[in-house]
């Protein structure tokens, strides 16, 4: 009994331990220790999701590919999960299958949204707006005419300024870009862009749907 308790805690503070340092960009040393704690729990999808998003930034996208369809074998409602294979898929120009990807995450939205109406926490009216308000989309290119862009990828600061420089060059002067960053400088991501005071940091804490 002894023993399982130990894993247990060694287990968490491996797999804390290296998303902290996921978020901090230090990736290497963050799948070292996210792979340790895999290997002493396989059957937690959030592990194994953080272990996707890792392998995506070193650009191991094959790891990343596989350890994602892992994690969603494991709840296959795990949205952020299939939105992200969605975008290691479009990376790899495997367009066809990202949109699927990103299809399935919308299931797991619609789902979420289903339950809250189901306890009365939305309207008819709410249910409907939000379903029928997101879009799913392959490309950036998708966001031209968009006023407002937030973005919501995994906490790697070089895959965002990859992000907000292509929007940058896509979207009209006007347009705001956010990030939901909760670790990054939006300094530093704002200065991939030519409008460094257009660029914002909009953190929405987790579970969104369930905040005040």
């Amino acid at each position: 009994m002894g023993s399982i308790t130990v894993d247990v805690w060694l287990y968490g503070a491996l797999a804390r331990y290296g998303e902290t340092l996921r978020f901090l960009g230090q990736h290497a040393e963050a799948l070292a220790l996210l792979e340790r704690a895999v290997a002493l729990n396989d059957s937690d999808f959030w592990a194994l999701g953080s272990l996707g998003a890792t392998y995506s930034a070193l650009e191991r996208q094959r790891s990343a590919l596989l350890t994602f369809d892992r994690a969603l074998a494991l709840s296959p409602q795990y949205v952020w999960a299939w939105a992200w294979k969605g975008v290691v898929l479009r990376q790899a120009r495997r367009y066809a299958e990202a949109v699927q990807a990103l299809e399935r995450a919308l299931d797991g939205v619609r789902a979420s949204v289903e339950k809250l109406h189901s306890k009365g926490r939305l309207t008819d009216a709410q249910r409907d707006a939000g379903l029928t308000g997101i879009t799913p989309a392959g490309d950036l290119r998708a966001l031209r005419d968009a006023d407002l862009v937030v973005e919501a990828v995994s906490e790697d600061a070089a895959l965002k300024r990859d992000i907000f420089a292509q929007l940058d060059a896509l979207t009209a002067p006007h347009a705001i870009l956010a990030s939901n960053t909760s670790s990054i400088s939006i300094t530093a991501i704002a200065a991939a862009t030519a409008r460094p005071a257009k660029v914002i940091g909009m953190h929405f804490m987790n579970p969104v749907p369930l905040m005040q």
